[in-house]
């Protein structure tokens, strides 16, 4: 039973991961009014505070661009 309960964290890591993914792209590319409204978005889906969310787009966008390069 414990078993399961790990797999089940790794998969909800793993599913706010690609959302995060999605919706930095939406972030980015969206205007400055949006934004507030995307980022409110992610904080009620995740429960993940503002800041904290903030800091994943950047570091996420970071180490993505390094990897392009």
């Amino acid at each position: 039973m414990k078993d399961t309960r790990i797999v089940g964290a790794a998969m909800e890591m793993h599913a706010k991961a690609e959302l995060i993914d999605l919706i930095r792209t939406r972030y980015y590319g969206a205007r400055k009014k949006d934004k507030s409204r995307i980022l409110d978005e992610l904080v009620a889906i995740t429960g993940h505070q503002r800041k904290y969310a903030l800091r994943l787009f950047a570091h996420r966008e970071a180490s993505s661009l390094s990897i392009a390069k």
